[in-house]
């Protein structure tokens, strides 16, 4: 019987129409920060470091077919917040993001393509003046002409931007997990 009542709970989901790249218009797609996150997870055998960096402003060309031929954003690390004030302090400092010296995270597109509902995204991750190639896979939650919200995720070697904040206890590997959304700008 609960089979049954959790399958007509399920079934207009499941039946639901999901975005398809076709409904997103070409065009630049602005960032809106306060709706926008990027949250990190780095595990360890005692916990997980869990932190968010707050968008400052980003950006996602798209072409009539459905490419992605351009953007980035930035990211505020200065303004991160952390699952604690010991994962906190530590990712601030010299052996984390080193906030004194570099108050932003940055991302550049370098290209990518939007296909029925998902949603790959390569780039250059910049982080404490390091900068290496990264690729985001998701989903794309919804596509309208003028708004879009995507769920991306990548994992990376944190190292090797110098975060070492943890090691070894914690992992090397972080889990960068993007909720986007944004509104197309208007063409003048």
């Amino acid at each position: 019987m609960k089979t049954l009542a959790f399958l007509v709970l399920l079934l207009p989901a499941l039946l639901e129409p999901r975005p398809a790249a076709a409904e997103l218009a070409s065009g630049t797609y602005r960032l809106v920060p306060q709706r926008a996150a990027a949250h990190i997870l780095v595990t360890s055998p005692i916990g997980r470091a869990r932190l968010e960096l707050p968008f400052v402003e980003g950006d996602m060309v798209l072409d009539g077919d459905g490419r992605i031929i351009g953007g980035g954003a930035v990211l505020n690390a200065r303004e991160m917040s952390a699952n604690n004030v010991l994962v906190k302090k530590a990712l601030s400092g010299a052996n984390g993001f080193h906030v004194d010296q570099h108050a932003t995270v940055g991302f550049r597109v370098l290209g990518g393509e939007v296909r029925g509902d998902q949603i790959t995204i390569d780039g250059e991750l910049t982080v404490k003046g390091v900068t290496l190639p990264v690729r985001f896979t998701g989903e794309l939650l919804r596509a309208e002409p003028q708004r879009m919200v995507a769920r991306l995720q990548t994992t990376i070697d944190r190292t090797g931007f110098g975060v070492t904040a943890g090691r070894p206890l914690y992992s090397r590997e972080a889990t960068v997990r993007l909720r986007l959304v944004g509104m197309k700008r208007r063409e003048r």
